[in-house]
């Protein structure tokens, strides 16, 4: 996620320290010293990084609410691409009793209090906004897809895919029942499309609808005797002014396989289903974290003093539960090393990263670039990645 760091001179030393364990979690930060080297017009540097940044976080101290401070500049700047562009802001309260002073663009907000390391916290925090960020983009992301494959008339699926992306295969929807006795014969009783994706604690599931315009959906568990609706979305849908239904259930504590029924009501008024969707947590979860993998950076570099090159394994990690080897190795593909990690069972969405789980690894000298494989829980691995060492500022 790409962050920009907002702070004043008396907060340095706590905005270092953000900035660095940012940088360690593969964020990319617009830190001023990082990012502005001396002596080079930073204006437009500075608007273009606010422009281009999914989370702008403030550290609000003394220094950053002052009258002149650039913080304040900062925010104006911020306060004038919000209005064209959605951006997520984080405000800090970096140091206590400053509520009064807080500008009016950010009053509505709710601020961040850390409570003991103040780095560490936000650091926490900037992961679960980027966690949840992630999980509306593959639901979205899903979504459309599911709606591509399910109303695209005479789809053809073509064999050959591509040996590079043959891992990243979607969760086959179950088998539909017979149409419900309601239903007119001459038409297609197609069931819906579950698809998981893992947060927290907890999964949110996403049903694809087989119909466009459903007024309303209904669930139950096995084992449940009644139906409930999943509830309306705040905005109706726009082509009918009908409330539109909320399309996914969140799941927190989810550690086992569910069976799922559902029903729903389509644009007619017709009553369709119940439909027996199993939610398989393991197929789920290696489809989930490859469609991740399929659009993220798996590793990430960084220099420290005297040039001692790190190689930082966190992003991986953070998927672990659906891995049983991360491999890799330098400047070949014998893939002949592997990353030292346990798996987090105590967890049911994303796993806590352990103490004893291996965050990084030296680079050698002279290394061009590094080898990466995963293996899945499923018995399935990902092709062989290479990714350049170059070290990330």
């Amino acid at each position: 996620m790409r962050v920009f760091l907002s702070y004043s001179s008396d907060q340095r030393p706590l905005a270092e320290r953000i900035n660095h364990l940012l940088l360690n979690e593969g964020h990319d930060v617009f830190f001023d010293r990082d990012d502005l080297p001396p002596g080079q017009t930073y204006g437009d540097r500075i608007r273009e990084g606010i422009r281009r940044c999914h989370l702008f976080v403030f550290l609000a101290s003394p220094g950053s609410l002052s009258a002149g401070s650039y913080a304040l500049s900062e925010l104006a700047i911020l306060r004038d691409i919000v209005r064209r562009q959605p951006t997520a802001i984080l405000p800090v309260l970096a140091v206590p009793g400053l509520e009064k002073r807080i500008p009016a663009f950010l009053r509505p907000l709710t601020f961040f209090e850390p409570q003991g390391d103040a780095a560490a916290e936000v650091a926490a925090k900037v992961a679960a906004m980027d966690r949840r960020r992630r999980r509306k983009r593959s639901i979205w992301t899903a979504a459309v897809v599911g709606s591509l494959l399910l109303f695209t008339v005479g789809l053809k699926i073509t064999p050959a895919i591509g040996r590079a992306r043959a891992w990243l295969a979607p969760v086959a929807p179950v088998a539909a029942p017979a149409p419900s006795a309601s239903a007119p014969a001459t038409t297609a009783d197609r069931p819906p499309v579950l698809i998981g994706q893992p947060g927290n604690d907890e999964w949110t599931l996403a049903l694809v609808m087989p119909q466009l315009h459903v007024r309303e959906i209904f669930y139950r568990f096995d084992g449940e005797q009644a139906f409930r609706s999943t509830g309306f979305e705040r905005t109706p849908d726009m082509q009918t002014g009908l409330p539109q239904p909320t399309t996914y259930l969140m799941l927190p504590g989810l550690k086992e396989d569910r069976v799922i029924f559902v029903k729903f009501i389509d644009a007619a008024g017709v009553e369709r289903g119940p439909y027996r969707l199993v939610f398989d947590l393991k197929t789920q979860l290696v489809a989930a974290v490859k469609q991740v993998m399929a659009t993220t950076r798996w590793v990430s570099f960084r220099e420290w003093p005297e040039k001692h090159l790190l190689v930082y394994f966190t992003h991986l990690l953070s998927y672990k539960n659906a891995l049983t080897a991360i491999r890799y190795s330098f400047n070949d593909e014998t893939i002949s090393r592997s990353v030292r990690f346990t798996v987090d069972s105590s967890h049911s969405g994303i796993p806590e990263i352990s103490d004893t789980d291996e965050l990084y690894v030296d680079v050698p000298d002279g290394a061009k670039f590094m080898a990466v494989q995963l293996r899945f829980i499923d018995g399935s691995q990902s092709p062989i990645q290479r990714f350049p060492v170059t070290v990330t500022h």
